[in-house]
């Protein structure tokens, strides 16, 4: 399980992961399109949006920040959806998730 902590309203840097198998390997993406999903603990989905393919052969992927998205301090869960040119689709991580802690400012 990844952690990535957070500031309050920030908005860098973005999320860089590299989306592999279960069994380690980098997953191809190329002609894919990838979704980047951010849930409270409840499931309530907070972010459903594109990523950005940085590396296709390579598995790597970013997720710039948007104004708002991390706006409530908290722990959530995500994951990353990609769907292939043939339609089957495939979550990373394929167990648990990233998890993503919003931590308080002090301005």
């Amino acid at each position: 399980m990844t952690v990535i902590r957070m500031k309050r309203n920030d908005t860098l840097p973005s999320l860089e992961a590299t989306l592999k198998y279960s069994d380690g390997t980098a997953i191809d993406l190329t002609g894919a399109t990838v979704k980047f999903y951010m849930a409270k603990p409840d499931g309530t989905v907070v972010i459903n949006a594109t990523a950005t393919i940085v590396d296709a052969t390579a598995g790597k992927v970013r997720y710039e920040w948007q104004a708002g998205d991390l706006s409530e301090e908290g722990r959530y869960n995500a994951e990353f959806e990609v769907t292939f040119p043939n339609g089957d689709v495939l979550t990373a991580p394929s167990q648990g998730y990233f998890i993503i802690e919003v931590q308080r400012d002090l301005a």
